[in-house]
């Protein structure tokens, strides 16, 4: 699984954090099915060290501005 950052509008406010996924299209869809839109992903690099169990849930808390 890969790592991606969000930036979206859910509910008219802008949220944005980090959902994973095997691969764009599939984080995208992800976020259209819990009603995210105007969506921008770009894929997190992954840090040394990092293994599969150390790695958020599918998705982080969202930050609601």
């Amino acid at each position: 699984m890969k790592r991606f950052y969000y930036s979206a509008l859910h509910d008219g406010k802008e949220c944005e954090g980090v959902i994973r996924a095997d691969s764009i299209d599939e984080a995208k869809n992800k976020l259209l099915l819990e009603g995210y839109e105007e969506i921008t992903l770009s894929i997190l690099s992954s840090l040394a060290g990092d293994s599969e169990g150390q790695l958020p849930d599918d998705f982080a808390q969202p930050r609601r501005s």
